[in-house]
């Protein structure tokens, strides 16, 4: 995704020096293909679509839009959010001038070491932390379906939890920080890790077991959902219980399905869109090969990585109702001139089905209330015709 990224892929060690003096680098005789164009204006696609949509994801649970935001699973989406704006923040905009420079860095000097040991930082503190989200994600999904009538997970645990991923990942990443530096290589500035990285083979070996073994846990726990949900749905259709409770078990039973459904597109779409980027970096970084080690399939892999942080915001918005109507809420307060979300006002103090109850009412008071008219002006109709017949009369 950014300067570690390409560090995976390249293995040319010749013709390289550390560099510390100050000053702005360009390249010399500038150009830029229109490869490298559509190369940029995609970034900027997922750019744009990253920071819109997470930032929303942030705003409608901190306003608590809707009424029905505020929950265990929602601030474990809500870590997720905050740490694909940080990876498109903190990094992107470097891929995106890497992609213009042919991986020449432009910033030197001090500025410029600083900057390169915070985008590789950021790099891979959101694996780790996203990856440790998602087994979090999958427990609390796991203790909601096991014990339904217990709840173990709890607002201040999650919080206890988030902070405490988020402060054990920043430390297993502190080596990337402090290893991250620039050297000159063909008359080339380059943001290098693994060259000043003594150790860099057991570090990023440990770091691909974690991602394993987060995998792991995760297609476990989701499977044991799914045997769970099935066996439920199995028992009522048998009848052995009564039937309130079968009605009860039943209901609950399609919620967490829904809410199944949604994690689980989460968790395939995170793996679907670094998987490939994982091969690579097993590759190009232990087992060279000419396959996957060029510039085709790392553009693809590193930008496929990167669409993870924009598909999140537009998961939860296909399919979760409560997000959905708080996203539109928000754009319709935001842009009021998007027409697409000016179908439906939303109370943000009041849930739908409460939103709904009033609406009905009131309907139903203005046809009331229309009959009521209609019937007194037939009445007036038919006193001022029977004046008027009299007068004739």
């Amino acid at each position: 995704m950014n300067g570690s990224q390409t560090d995976f892929f390249n293995s040319s060690h010749t013709n390289s020096s550390p560099l510390s003096a100050a000053g702005n680098n360009f390249p010399e005789d500038f150009q830029v293909s229109t490869k490298q164009i559509l190369k940029a204006v995609a970034y900027v696609a997922i750019m744009a679509l990253s920071l819109c949509g997470n930032a929303l994801v942030l705003v409608v649970v901190k306003k608590n839009i809707g009424g029905r935001m505020r929950s265990v699973r929602n601030y474990l989406l809500t870590s997720m959010a905050a740490i694909d704006l940080v990876i498109t923040v903190g990094s992107m905009p470097e891929r995106l001038t890497r992609v213009l420079t042919n991986d020449e860095w432009l910033i030197e000097g001090a500025l410029g070491v600083a900057l390169c040991k915070a985008t590789n930082f950021f790099e891979k503190l959101s694996l780790s932390v996203t990856t440790l989200n998602l087994v979090l994600i999958a427990a609390d999904r796991f203790l909601a379906v096991i014990f339904p009538h217990k709840k173990y997970f709890t607002s201040r645990k999650a919080f206890a939890a988030i902070g405490l991923i988020w402060f054990l990942s920043a430390v297993y990443c502190s080596p990337v920080l402090y290893y991250g530096g620039l050297l000159q290589e063909h008359d080339k500035t380059l943001c290098k890790v693994r060259r000043f990285f003594p150790n860099w083979k057991a570090w990023y070996l440990l770091f691909l077991v974690q991602l394993l073994l987060t995998l792991v846990l995760v297609v476990v726990l989701y499977a044991s959902i799914c045997y769970k949900l099935w066996r439920h749905q199995s028992q009522n259709k048998i009848g052995a219980r009564p039937l309130f409770d079968r009605n009860r078990a039943a209901r609950n039973s399609k919620i967490n399905r829904k809410v199944l459904k949604m994690v689980a597109v989460v968790v395939i779409a995170f793996y679907v869109c670094f998987l490939p980027y994982w091969i690579g970096w097993v590759f190009c970084s232990y087992y060279y090969s000419k396959l996957i080690c060029n510039d085709t399939y790392i553009f693809v892999v590193i930008y496929l990585s990167y669409t993870n942080s924009s598909l999140n915001p537009m998961i939860y918005c296909a399919f979760s109702e409560s997000f959905r109507r708080a996203f539109k809420l928000v754009v319709n307060e935001t842009c009021p001139w998007i027409a697409c979300f000016r179908g439906t006002e939303v109370h943000p103090g009041l849930p739908p089905q409460r939103m709904t109850n009033i609406i009905v009412e009131l309907s139903l008071n203005s046809v009331v209330k229309i009959q009521g008219q209609t019937t007194e002006e037939n009445r007036n109709n038919e006193r001022r015709t029977s004046c008027n017949a009299t007068q004739e009369l």
